[in-house]
């Protein structure tokens, strides 16, 4: 390569906010375009022949009869000229459900093998990561609705017992992607953080100054169910409904007199506090904090 371009990948997770922050950063792209970052989401890579092992040609996640170019050419050509390159999409990671609709365990086990292939494929560029954990009890009441949203209904005991907090470990996928050769860092923050943090997550990923073009768009996307919309979809479970969920969400959003459904009611976070404390301390980890 002729410079050495910063690339930064967003892996999610997915349940924290992405497409929260996917929105709003896509929202003002022509605008990073003239600060210099190239901004890249969901919408480019979701496309046929589009995803980053296609076009980075990364085996074996790839389509690779697809893939037009050789990778630090793509790195090019997806930079035209600018020095920073944002790529942005939590599919990277891997897939959070399995065809059950449970975690697919463990979690986001091929993570560290895609960006340390990414990695090997672009060594000349200023590779970083960044990425979002959430408290996993309610990562999990998360998970489970996008489950139901998708057609698998479960009752949420059956779940639980399929899922466990435990098995939410961003301590060992942190560990695991902090230690990819020619990573630069990988940067991490609480979901829970994700509204008082969103000015320097911003600044972090796109550049500094980055905060004073990005505005937060001003709605939540993708809510979750309301605790009555929960009642009615597994009063109706089995009629062969389609949209089951999403209709009952619809109906019966979130509000006042309607709070959100908790999988669980009152979680045990403390293990969740040691996970931090043990990321905060790996090395080559940038916890971002308020």
């Amino acid at each position: 390569m002729n410079q050495t371009i910063e690339i930064t990948l967003h892996l999610g997770a997915h349940k924290t906010a992405s497409s929260h922050l996917q929105r709003s950063i896509l929202d003002h792209e022509e605008a990073l375009i003239t600060f210099g970052t190239r901004v890249y989401g969901p919408p480019h890579f979701r496309n046929r022949g589009r995803s980053i092992p296609t076009l980075f040609g990364l085996r074996p996640w790839g389509n690779r009869k697809l893939t037009r170019r050789e990778p630090e050419d793509q790195l090019r050509f997806m930079a035209k000229g600018d020095p920073r390159v944002f790529l942005t999409e939590e599919n990277f990671l891997g897939p959070l459900l399995n065809a059950e609709g449970g975690l697919s365990l463990p979690l986001y086990s091929e993570a560290a093998l895609r960006i340390q292939a990414l990695a090997d494929a672009v060594p000349g560029a200023k590779l970083r990561v960044a990425l979002a954990i959430r408290e996993p009890h309610s990562f999990l009441g998360s998970a489970y609705s996008q489950a139901l949203f998708a057609g698998r209904i479960t009752e949420p005991a059956e779940f639980i017992a399929a899922n466990a907090p435990a098995d939410v470990d961003w301590l060992r996928l942190c560990r695991e992607i902090a230690g990819v050769a020619g990573l630069d860092e990988l940067i991490v923050w609480r979901y829970e953080d994700y509204g008082q943090l969103f000015p320097t997550i911003v600044d972090d990923m796109l550049g500094q100054g980055a905060r004073n073009i990005v505005q937060a768009h001003p709605k939540a996307l993708h809510t979750g169910l309301s605790r009555d919309a929960h009642q009615q979809v597994m009063e109706l479970a089995g009629n062969d409904i389609e949209n089951l969920a999403m209709t009952a969400r619809h109906e019966l959003p979130i509000g006042p007199d309607n709070p959100p459904f908790r999988l669980f009611e009152q979680p045990d976070t403390s293990a969740y506090q040691r996970q931090i404390e043990a990321i905060r301390a790996l090395p080559n980890v940038r916890f971002l904090e308020p």
